[in-house]
Parts: structure tokens; C-alpha cells; sequence
């Protein structure tokens, strides 16, 4: 080693150029070294997070379903209409159906309103009110939140509950605040594709409190709640009943209700449309085959055969050579709001009375007055279209154009309920008249096969108001998910009053 040779500097050692290459090379492969290191701790770092993602965020890469498999068909132990049995004051002499239409909060606190001036109402049969003689509710999009709402609290849907958890409440805000919550950023995938099984596990947890269908089904107690929604592949209505899930191989008593209303209201683009799973049927249920079977030799299809069809096997397959699920084309349902097809909740009443339920009970003799009371809180839109000489922008033809067929379906199922409640039986009248004529021997044989029931058939709704102004007040309110209170209550008191002019014409 060299040191330098004027002793008035310091005696440091002199570095040959060689050995200071050395030391440069030593310290270039140990930051080398120490970078690999690094990186390799990183990379594993990296790994265990991807992996608690994808473990929490199963369900936007694995779509889960809330639906279970139908282990055993056991009809008698499920949520159909035979297994509610009618309360302590329900008679099946006053026959009442209950149909609550779309409009989110706007329909829902009609609804309201409406139920609770049939409540205060005393019935024409029994000791209870015409509310406790309601045997089906029917419902879509916003009037599904109250038809609910009833069917789980019952008495305390008056008592606040049902305001307090949603008439009142900012939903909207309500479900970005957890759309937003630092635990659900970690499944923002699905927020964003799925927006709407956010909005069903707030319904689910927060509103209706985790009840399922199989509570329904164990409370054993009329009003039957029929929910409705729109299966988007095929256009047509599906109800969260029993007798539709057959046809998913599913068990709807494992269905929570909150999940129901999602769908029944997710109106699309708002909402993405909610997914329900198929299964393979349980081993000794036969409904597809049925139903298919049933349909080829049907002049008209009835709604249940169309949708059999549709997702059986092209021909028959399997040991007993039947029509089963095409489980290969058909894996899950998804469901958009009810009323792209019926906002106002009436097909399925209209279904049943030309063969469910309804025509069931009638032909046996058990109903002497049928009611039909609907709460349409259906609006006339104005969007000034035929003001300006422009044509009208993306935007609003859009929104009329998914108007237009809601509209005009509601006015053609209106019609349709009044010929069966009016017009049918003044034709079978004039029928019976015409046979007293030309043979009077057969006149009672033929009143037999249709029983005398006296039918009434309330609208309800905007279009009752005489008063131009207070119904363009009405009419201008928006529909959404919240509105302010003054409002609400303003909707409600119409509800009372409507209902109650109503049932007095």
C-alpha cells in the first residue's frame, strides 16, 4: 500500500486505480443482490394480496347466486298460493286482490296510503277489515316495497316500521355510502357490473331484516305475495313463486325477500339485471316435462309452458326418455324490473282468474264477490317534445321509447280486467236469457257451470283527481327511490282518500 510523501498532508493510504475498480464492483453487486432480494420479497407480497382478492372477490370472477337447488318436490310443504291458508278474519266469500304498481317511492307510499284506508275499512263478510280480507297482493318495481313490506311486518308496517326503513330513508345515498365502504372497494368489479346485489343485500340486511321465503312459508297466513319481475332473455313476466321456481330446479324458500324486490326493481341501465341459478330438477320432479307436454297440445301456450320450452332439452333424453333442463344453454336467469312487462301487477290476477287460482275457487263454489282494487301511480310524461322544431335528443327519445310499451300495455290490461269483470259476465248472461228462451229446462245445468259472483274493479289512481291543478301536482312527482317528506305524506293521504271514493262508487 502506497502513502503520500509530503508528511504536512494526511497520511491516507493512496488507492491504485485497480483496487478502486475492486471496490466499485463489490458495491454494484451487493445493491444488485439486495434489489433481487427485494423484488423476490415483493413478488411473494404481491401474491398473497392477489390472492385475498380474488378470495374476496369471488364472487365478481364466480358469480354466486342466493337460489339453492330444490332437494325434494314436496308441493305441499312450499310458498303456493294452496298452502296460505286465509286468517282468522279472511273469508273466501269476499275474494279481494290487491295489485300495486310501479313508480318507486311514489308508488310505494300510494300503496301505502291506499292499504291503509282499506285497514280502517270494515269488511262486507266477517268482523275484520277489507284489508284482512285480501287474499293476494301483487306487485312490481316500487309497489313491491310496500306489498312486501305488509307481508313480513304486518301490523307494525303501520307503526313506523315501514317508514322509518324506506319511505323516509335517502336509498340512493343509503347504497353509494356502502357501494363506498372501504370493505366492498375490494369488490368494486362487481359493484360496478352488479350494482344491483349490492342493492339486494342492503334490502336484504337493512329493510326487510334477513327475512327469507321460508318464513313466509312458515307464517301460514293470507294475503299470498306475488312479486314480479322480467326475465330479460325472453321478455316475459316471472313471479317469485314456487310454481316458477320449478322451473329453475330452485327452492325459493331459500330466497331472501330483500332479493325479490331487487330484481322486481332494478330498472335497466340504473340497475344490472339480478342473477338466479339453474339447477338439474330434484329427482322426482317432472315440471318441465309437464309442462311441455301440456303445451303441444294447447292452442295458446300458457306463459309457464313458453318458458318450459324454451330451456328443455330438444327432444326427450335421459332413462324416462322426458323433457329436461338444457342445462348446457341454460345456467342462470337474470331478472330485470317487472314493470318492462306490467307495471301494474295485473297478469297475474288476470291469469288466474282464466285458469289459477282464482277461476279455481270460483268454479268450486267458495266466492260469492270477487275485488280487484289496483294502485296505479303511473304518470303522464311531458317532455315538451312538440314545442320545438328540433327532433328530440337521444336522451329523451330514449326515455320515451322505454315508456311507450309500458303505457300501452297498462291501458290494454286495464281493458282487459274490466271485460272480465263486466263484459264476460253480462255475456254469459245474455247467454243464460237466450237458453231460458229456446230451452228452458237447461237454464239451470248452464248456471251451474258459472257460478253467480258479483266482481268490482277499482282503478286506482292520479286520474281520479278532478282538480287539474292538484293532479299536475301529483303528476310532477318524479320517480325515485327517495322523496322528501312532504311529499310522502302528501301521497299517503291521497292514497286514504282515493281508496275510500273508490269503494264507495
Amino acid at each position: 500500500m502506497l502513502y503520500r510523501a509530503d508528511p504536512s498532508q494526511d497520511a491516507r493510504p493512496i488507492v491504485s486505480d485497480a483496487a478502486t475498480a475492486s471496490l466499485r464492483w463489490r458495491w454494484r453487486e451487493s445493491i444488485v443482490k439486495d434489489s433481487r432480494s427485494k423484488r423476490s420479497i415483493d413478488r411473494r407480497l404481491a401474491k398473497i394480496v392477489i390472492g385475498l382478492l380474488l378470495t374476496l372477490n369471488a364472487g365478481c370472477l364466480f358469480p354466486e347466486t342466493v337460489n339453492t337447488r330444490l332437494l325434494t318436490h314436496e308441493p305441499a310443504l312450499e310458498y303456493r298460493f294452496e298452502n296460505v291458508a286465509p286468517g282468522p278474519d279472511n273469508t273466501d266469500a269476499t275474494f279481494i286482490c290487491l295489485t300495486l304498481s310501479g313508480g318507486g317511492t311514489r308508488a310505494a307510499a300510494l300503496a301505502y296510503g291506499v292499504m291503509e284506508g282499506l285497514r280502517d275499512m270494515p269488511a262486507p263478510d266477517g268482523s275484520g277489515s277489507m284489508l284482512d280480507e285480501v287474499d293476494i297482493i301483487s306487485s312490481v318495481s316500487g309497489g313491491s316495497f310496500a306489498a312486501m313490506g305488509y307481508g313480513v311486518w304486518r301490523d307494525d308496517f303501520f307503526e313506523g316500521k315501514f317508514r322509518k326503513r324506506f319511505l323516509d330513508l335517502n336509498l340512493p345515498i343509503e347504497i353509494l355510502r356502502v357501494m363506498l365502504n372501504p370493505i366492498n372497494a375490494l369488490r368494486l368489479p362487481s359493484v360496478v357490473l352488479d350494482r344491483t346485489d349490492v342493492a339486494a343485500e342492503y334490502y336484504d340486511k337493512r329493510i326487510f331484516e334477513g327475512y327469507r321465503y321460508a318464513d313466509l312459508i312458515q307464517r301460514d297466513r293470507r294475503p299470498f305475495i306475488v312479486i314480479n319481475s322480467t326475465n330479460i332473455s325472453t321478455s316475459t313476466r316471472v313471479e317469485f313463486t314456487q310454481g316458477d321456481f320449478d322451473l329453475l330446479g330452485s327452492d325459493l324458500g331459500s330466497v331472501p325477500v330483500g332479493w325479490a324486490v331487487a330484481a322486481s326493481s332494478a330498472f335497466p341501465v340504473v340497475f344490472s339485471p339480478l342473477r338466479m341459478k339453474y339447477f338439474e330438477p330434484a329427482y322426482n320432479m317432472t315440471t318441465i316435462n309437464d309442462h311441455v307436454m301440456q303445451a303441444k297440445g294447447a292452442k295458446v301456450e300458457t306463459r309457464l309452458q313458453k318458458w318450459a320450452r324454451q330451456i328443455a332439452t330438444p327432444g326427450p333424453s335421459g332413462p324416462n326418455g322426458r323433457y329436461t333442463l338444457d342445462h348446457r344453454h341454460h345456467k342462470y336467469l337474470f331478472l330485470a324490473d317487472g314493470g318492462l312487462v306490467d307495471n301494474l301487477g295485473l297478469r297475474h290476477v288476470i291469469d288466474s282468474m282464466q285458469g289459477g287460482e282464482i277461476r279455481q275457487l270460483v268454479d268450486a263454489g267458495r266466492v260469492s264477490r270477487l275485488i280487484v282494487i289496483t294502485v296505479d301511480a303511473g304518470v303522464e310524461t311531458d317532455l315538451k317534445i312538440e314545442e320545438r322544431p328540433t327532433s328530440p335528443g337521444i336522451f329523451m327519445q330514449t326515455i320515451q321509447a322505454a315508456s311507450i310499451g309500458v303505457d300501452n300495455y297498462s291501458d290494454s290490461l286495464v281493458r282487459i280486467m274490466d271485460h272480465l269483470m263486466y263484459e264476460e259476465p253480462r255475456m254469459h248472461q245474455a247467454a243464460v236469457d237466450a237458453v231460458r228462451e229456446t230451452c228452458p229446462e237447461a237454464v239451470d245445468g248452464f248456471r251451474r257451470d258459472r257460478p253467480n259472483v258479483e266482481r268490482r274493479f277499482v282503478h286506482i289512481g292520479f286520474h281520479q283527481i278532478k282538480d287539474r291543478d292538484r293532479r299536475e301536482r301529483f303528476e310532477r312527482i318524479p320517480t325515485r327511490l327517495f322523496l322528501p317528506q312532504q311529499d310522502v305524506d302528501d301521497l299517503i293521504a291521497l292514497g286514504r282518500e282515493l281508496v275510500k271514493e273508490g269503494m264507495a262508487e
